[in-house]
């Protein structure tokens, strides 16, 4: 891997819209996003999930949702999203693994290097309730770690990406997916857990939550949906944590957001503490997710484990 390039955006920092922007940041020196060895990686991820965007949202409150095995709602846009993400990173990246919600993995997938996780509609049941909170979600890892994500909020014309070399951003598109000026985003510097606001499932709030919320002490609770759009607010520093005490999530549901986050200069673990490994034929996240803004994530993790052990989350 590259060595991270010195400057790094922090919000605030202003950018033209589009490449010659991001480039100027630093020069012109190939760093952020530009640096050379995802340079092609970012700018046909960034294509493919705008089309697929487009593709999601011609077809929002036009379809019905219909249960897959698992119980979980699935939508003709799911699969016509899913099968042109597949078909564009594979035929640009023929070497690579892809591992997608709504397509079945080749055998050889997780012993590539590279691994695309790629979630075509993250909040299906937000989708079918037109209530825009749903994410179109691309990531990219690279043996065990997650290198570059984008998430893109089709509904609010809003995209995430980033990656742990790369910082990380936000852009509010305009009309038609139009490129704009991205903004650095940084989570925030918030230590004490009385001030910190939390981040929770729309669709999925337990009491578990509840319990883990009162161990930490946290008093402010914000619903959305789709696990890309809640580590999103944590990477942009407006909560500065995501607790999911669940085996429920997925490989391509952590990913892109993964990426982006730990770009802003947080964190994603489990409950234990152990970084999501993506170089494992294992697709859940059994051990849950735990988002924070790092400041005192080691912390976190020690005060919920025993609640999380109770739970049985391994």
């Amino acid at each position: 891997m590259d060595p991270p390039c010195p400057g790094a955006p922090r919000p605030g920092d202003p950018l033209e819209p589009g490449v010659a922007g991001r480039r100027a940041l630093f020069g012109g020196r190939r760093c952020g996003i530009f640096a050379p060895m995802l340079d092609r990686e970012m700018e046909i991820a960034r294509r493919l999930i705008l089309e697929a965007g487009a593709l999601v949202m011609a077809r929002y409150g036009k379809v019905a949702g219909e249960a897959k095995a698992a119980g979980e709602p699935v939508t003709e846009a799911d699969r016509v999203a899913n099968a042109h993400l597949v078909q564009g990173l594979r035929e640009a990246f023929p070497d690579d693994g892809i591992l997608a919600e709504e397509s079945a993995p080749r055998p050889e997938w997780w012993r590539k290097r590279r691994v695309w996780c790629i979630d075509p509609i993250d909040g299906t049941k937000e989708y079918i309730k037109q209530n825009g909170e749903f994410a179109v979600m691309i990531g990219l890892a690279d043996g065990k770690e997650a290198v570059l994500g984008l998430v893109l909020l089709p509904a609010q014309d809003l995209l995430y990406y980033g990656g742990p070399k790369l910082g990380a951003f936000r852009e509010r598109l305009g009309e038609g997916f139009a490129p704009a000026a991205p903004e650095p985003i940084h989570v925030s510097e918030e230590r004490e857990f009385s001030r910190m606001r939390m981040a929770i499932s729309r669709s999925h709030r337990s009491a578990l939550v509840g319990e883990m919320a009162e161990r930490l002490g946290v008093r402010h609770e914000i619903q959305r949906g789709s696990v890309g759009i809640k580590l999103g607010l944590v990477a942009s520093g407006e909560v500065e944590l995501y607790l999911h005490p669940s085996a429920g999530t997925k490989r391509w549901d952590a990913c892109g957001p993964d990426a982006i986050l730990k770009g802003a200069g947080g964190r994603l673990t489990d409950f234990y503490g152990r970084p999501i490994d993506y170089d494992s034929s294992e697709v859940q996240n059994r051990a849950g997710l735990l988002a924070s803004n790092g400041t005192r994530h080691d912390e976190i993790v020690a005060l919920l484990r025993p609640i999380a052990e109770a739970a049985g989350l391994k």
